[in-house]
C-alpha cells in the first residue's frame, strides 16, 4: 500500500518539478534588468519625452574627439554617439574594467531575450554597436581608433568559433570592412587595441562599429569593450 502512495505522489509531482527546472532555464536564458527596466521605461511618460525631444540632437555628425567610457546610469548606449541599442552597458560583467562601466555583446537582443528561440545551436552575428557619423575630412594628424576589451568577464567564455570585430565603412562602395578581429577565450585582462584610420576612409561621414558572433539561444558568450577613443 505504501508503494502504490509513493508511485502515485511520485507521478503527481514530476511535472512540477520539470515545470520549475524549465522554467530555471528560461530565466538563464535572458537579462532580467533589460526586460525590468523596459517594462518601466514604457510606462514611464517623462522619460519618452525625454526621448523624442533629443532625437533631432542625434541625428548630428560628430566630430573629434569620439570617446565613450559607458559611465552612463542607462542601460542602452548613449543615443547621442551611438545608433543601435544591442549591446548591454553595466559595471556587473567586467574584472578590473578600465573605467567604471562597459559595453557587454552577447547572444541576447536588445529586449534582453535570445536573438533566437527555436535552436540552442543556433550561432551568427549577434550585437552590433555602431557610432554615428563623424566628421574625419580635416585630420590634423594620423587618425587613431583605440578601445580595451575583455573576453568572459564574469559571463560565459566566448569559444574558439566566436569572436569580436572592429568595421569601419567604405563610403566609396557602401560597404563595412573588417579591420580587426579576436577570436574567443577564457577570462583575459583588459587589452588595448589601437586602429589606424587610414586616409581612404577620412570622410564627411565615417563610422565604426563593433560585432560579435555568438550562440544566439540565451545569454551566452560574453565581450566587454571599455574607453572607446578616436581622435587624431
Amino acid at each position: 500500500m505504501n508503494n502504490n502512495i509513493f508511485y502515485i505522489l511520485i507521478f503527481i509531482l514530476t511535472p512540477f518539478f520539470a515545470f520549475a527546472q524549465k522554467d530555471t532555464l528560461l530565466e538563464l536564458g535572458v537579462n532580467k534588468k533589460i526586460i525590468s527596466e523596459r517594462h518601466k521605461e514604457a510606462n514611464n511618460e517623462a522619460s519618452l519625452l525625454r526621448k523624442k525631444n533629443n532625437t533631432s540632437a542625434y541625428k548630428k555628425t560628430s566630430s573629434l574627439p569620439f570617446f565613450d567610457d559607458f559611465s552612463q546610469q542607462e542601460y542602452y548606449p548613449d543615443g547621442s554617439k551611438w545608433i543601435d541599442n544591442a549591446v548591454y552597458i553595466n559595471s556587473n560583467y567586467a574584472v578590473d574594467p578600465i573605467s567604471y562601466g562597459v559595453a557587454t555583446f552577447d547572444g541576447l537582443d536588445s529586449t534582453g531575450y535570445p536573438y533566437n528561440f527555436i535552436s540552442s545551436t543556433a550561432q551568427g552575428v549577434a550585437d552590433y554597436l555602431t557610432s554615428r557619423t563623424i566628421d574625419l575630412s580635416n585630420p590634423t594628424d594620423s587618425v587613431y581608433l583605440s578601445f580595451y576589451y575583455q573576453p568572459q568577464g564574469l559571463g560565459d567564455k566566448p569559444e574558439t568559433s566566436d569572436s569580436l570585430k572592429v568595421e569601419f565603412f567604405r563610403l566609396s562602395d557602401s560597404t563595412w570592412v573588417r579591420k580587426w578581429a579576436a577570436g574567443g577565450s577564457a577570462l583575459q585582462s583588459f587589452k588595448q587595441v589601437m586602429i589606424p584610420v587610414d586616409t581612404a576612409f577620412q570622410k564627411t561621414n565615417f563610422q565604426f562599429r563593433f560585432k560579435n558572433y555568438a550562440t544566439l539561444s540565451g545569454n551566452f558568450d560574453h565581450w566587454n569593450v571599455d574607453y572607446v577613443y578616436l581622435n587624431d
